[in-house]
């Protein structure tokens, strides 16, 4: 939400300064997706399942994802979460 409200500031009002804003939550969210993305419907559970306690495997006859390969994708969730504890 604070990406979108930041973009929609610039559009109305261009400044050099909210077009840094913009692409720095841009990267971080960017940065954040990726991993998610190449997880699957695996990853978002596994990620859900470890930071806030729910989700669970995925139904068959999906695999859920690998400790190691989770564990991974959290590392590199790490920006975007340690910024989402900012808001």
């Amino acid at each position: 939400m604070k990406l979108y409200k930041a973009t929609t500031e610039y559009l109305q009002s261009p400044t050099a300064e909210a077009l840094d804003e913009v692409r720095r939550l841009q990267g971080i969210v960017s940065r954040g997706d990726w991993p998610v993305i190449k997880g699957g419907i695996a990853g978002p559970k596994y990620v859900l399942d470890r930071i806030r306690g729910y989700g669970g495997a995925p139904r068959r006859p999906l695999l859920p994802m690998e400790a190691k390969d989770g564990e991974k994708m959290l590392a590199a969730l790490q920006e975007i979460l340690d910024h989402e504890k900012t808001l």
